[in-house]
């Protein structure tokens, strides 16, 4: 069973398990969402990636738009995990 809300699509496990494939493309190309249920109730939602804004070239040219980050220091893999830490 598949209801239309104002953004989000409600889909079953099953549907979603059945043609992730379909929905999947639905989300990288049309940023859709989709409100995924079990048994009639909402557990779970396909959305896109936090910071994605559609297509494979519009991140690729975000990407060559961005500033280069700089090593300015070098950590050594106790520093770093100690740091973690914090």
């Amino acid at each position: 069973m598949t209801i239309l809300i104002i953004m989000n699509t409600i889909v079953t496990a099953l549907e979603i398990k059945t043609h992730f494939g379909k929905y999947l493309s639905g989300v990288e190309r049309n940023d859709a969402e989709y409100v995924i249920t079990r048994h009639e109730r909402p557990v779970a939602r396909l959305v896109p990636a936090s910071g994605s804004k559609g297509t494979r070239a519009a991140l690729l040219r975000r990407l060559a738009a961005a500033p280069v980050r700089r090593k300015t220091d070098t950590w050594t893999t106790k520093q770093l995990i100690e740091e973690g830490r914090k």
